[in-house]
C-alpha cells in the first residue's frame, strides 16, 4: 500500500512537481532555542528560521517566483 496520493504520484510522472524541500526542526545550542531548517532539493543554500511564520513567508516567496 502506497502512502502517496494518486494526485502526487501523477504529478511526479508528468514532471509537474517543480520544488521540494526538506524541513527539519533542530536545536541551536548557542542560542539555546529551536530553529527550523529548510533545505531545497535543487541545491539551493540551506536556511535557518527562528519560527514557523518566517518559514511560511519564505516558502510563499519562493513559490511565487515559479513560472506559471
Amino acid at each position: 500500500m502506497s502512502h502517496i496520493s494518486p494526485n502526487v504520484a501523477n504529478a511526479a510522472n508528468t514532471n509537474e512537481i517543480t520544488r521540494s524541500f526538506l524541513i527539519r526542526l533542530t536545536w541551536d545550542r548557542v542560542a539555546e532555542s529551536w530553529r527550523i531548517l529548510i533545505k531545497a532539493h535543487n541545491g539551493e543554500a540551506t536556511r535557518l528560521f527562528p519560527d514557523i511564520e518566517s518559514v511560511v513567508c519564505h516558502l510563499e516567496t519562493v513559490m511565487r517566483e515559479l513560472p506559471r
